[in-house]
């Protein structure tokens, strides 16, 4: 649309706000705009007075000349006459826009804007939000000119908007009823299901019709509207969305639960498999996916076609127990799977998500599952460095001995990790088991001594920062167990060339093989005297 002066639109300002806020701080964010909002209001206030003027010379022109077209000519013709329409819409002036109507010194319907909108005196009405002069043009119009439409652009895709688009948009619902009123039936089903682009932030560009709009703004007033129109309620736009997907993007409950009651269905899914409820979980809207689960037609366990596919895993993933347990109650499997071998518990592990690893837990998960990559969860909490999900998955019963595909085990992410925390976590809980006795002793001790060991592992690669590590940290007390109890393993630790051939003879991933020294040899020794002596 091309203004009559500068204007800053809403998205602008919205995006304006965003490009602020990655370089500067809050308070001078506000203070930009307050400065943006006063320059614009400069703007509008020296424009009213400019087409004040100017109208008032065509009055004095009006008055002075016989000839019809003189005024028009004295401020440079028919043209100028049309500028000087367009900018009393723009501020508002009715009185203004009516005279000049009665006085014919503008040609409507057939004035627009521009050659390449086609916007007409109603849509730029509209666009201007100048909802009483909207009105006055509706009441004039027949209903040949209300179904006119203009052109639009939104991120190269072209469309066509009309006049009912712009009052769903601003959410005019008795300027809506007056418009509806004038058309015949088949041209109001029409005019609401008639699709434009838009850029919606977050989204791919996709249209929407008049039902999709008010699903997407919560009118419940315009969704009742339209609906009592004849409209279908499961009605798809080209991507295959509904107005109750729309209407669950934005957590507008009291539009749900209209356009549930009139029959939508929950389960369709647009062109990517996205059901209402998928986009209520992703978007983290609790209120909405309660609504959804308690609807009894709900397909819990459904899946679309792309990215983490089920509502029970996109919610695991995000963390919100909320939702996750919602889930749950309403039949979620916990241990469903998807590409990947992947489960629940594998991607609330991953992002460290503690509470819902519990909740997952208590339901039913299963906790040594692993996925493709022979990965459990309890690899992905250490190898993401979340020691709080490490914590709860062993103390819940993870299989500590169990490798993956490249032959890896906990520890070995353990000790290549940056951090030291997760390993820590690790000898903390062993330790706990064993003082608890709810293990054997002489198999944890195995685990932690014989060549599968973390102290292997460290040495093998001259981690001495990790050894140091173990041997603060490490707070089993093997002076409890008799030398016998460790004759599987102690004869390979009574010295260090022992220790040093089998070292080398140990089973490492390839990555992890490198030459041994003598430091390595001395960090071991160290920690065998601080720890086994």
């Amino acid at each position: 649309m091309v203004s009559a002066f500068p204007t800053v639109t809403r998205s602008q300002t919205v995006q304006n706000r965003d490009h602020w806020s990655a370089s500067e701080d809050g308070d001078f964010i506000a203070l930009k705009n307050e400065r943006e909002r006063k320059q614009a209001e400069k703007r509008r206030s020296d424009m009213q007075k400019k087409v004040v003027d100017l109208f008032s010379n065509l009055r004095a022109a009006a008055r002075f000349n016989s000839n019809p077209n003189a005024a028009s000519e004295t401020v440079d013709g028919q043209k100028q006459s049309n500028l000087t329409f367009f900018n009393a819409i723009s501020i508002g002036s009715l009185e203004m826009v009516k005279e000049m109507i009665d006085t014919q010194k503008i040609k409507l319907p057939e004035l627009i804007l521009d050659d390449e909108s086609q916007q007409q005196a109603l849509h730029y009405a509209l666009e201007e939000k100048q909802e009483e002069i909207a009105k006055y043009f509706i009441d004039i119009w027949d209903s040949h000119l209300l179904c006119k439409n203009y052109n639009v652009n939104v991120k190269k895709i072209s469309g066509k908007k009309n006049a009912l688009h712009r009052i769903t948009e601003e959410g005019y619902v008795e300027l809506a009823k007056v418009f509806l009123s004038r058309l015949d039936e088949e041209n109001r089903k029409k005019t609401i299901l008639q699709e434009i682009p838009m850029d919606i932030l977050g989204q791919r560009p996709r249209t929407l019709s008049c039902l999709h709009l008010a699903a997407y703004i919560g009118s419940i007033e315009l969704i009742e509207l339209y609906l009592n129109q004849g409209v279908e309620v499961n009605s798809q736009n080209s991507k295959g969305d509904t107005a109750l997907l729309w209407a669950a993007r934005w957590n507008n409950t009291g539009v749900m639960e209209t356009l549930l009651k009139a029959g939508a269905n929950p389960n369709i899914g647009n062109d990517k498999g996205s059901t209402a409820l998928h986009w209520a979980v992703r978007y983290q809207h609790v209120d909405a996916v309660r609504i959804l689960t308690a609807n009894p037609s709900i397909e819990i366990n459904t899946q679309r076609k792309l990215g983490l596919i089920s509502p029970i895993i996109l919610s695991s993933a995000l963390g919100s127990v909320e939702i996750v347990t919602l889930l749950i109650y309403a039949g979620a499997d916990v241990n469903q799977k998807i590409r990947g071998e992947e489960r629940p518990i594998h991607h609330a592990a991953k992002e460290g998500h503690e509470e819902v690893l519990e909740l997952l837990i208590r339901r039913g998960a299963d906790i040594n599952a692993d996925d493709a990559l022979g990965n459990t969860a309890l690899f992905l909490a250490i190898k993401n460095d979340h020691p709080l999900s490490v914590h709860v998955l062993v103390k819940a019963g993870s299989d500590l001995c169990h490798k993956n595909r490249d032959g890896m085990d906990v520890w070995s992410y353990a000790l290549f990790n940056e951090s030291n925390k997760c390993l820590e976590t690790l000898v903390y809980c062993i330790k706990k088991l064993i003082n608890e006795k709810k293990s054997n002793p002489i198999e944890d001790i195995k685990v932690l001594l014989t060549k599968q060991s973390p102290i292997f592992q460290a040495a093998a690669v001259n981690a001495t920062e990790k050894l140091t590590a173990l041997a603060t940290h490490f707070a089993v007390n093997f002076s409890l167990y008799r030398l016998d109890d460790l004759h599987h393993f102690h004869p390979r630790f009574q010295r260090g060339a022992p220790f040093l051939a089998h070292a080398q003879n140990y089973d490492l991933p390839r990555r992890f093989k490198i030459s041994f020294s003598i430091r390595i040899r001395s960090a071991f020794i160290f920690f065998l005297n601080a720890r086994l002596a």
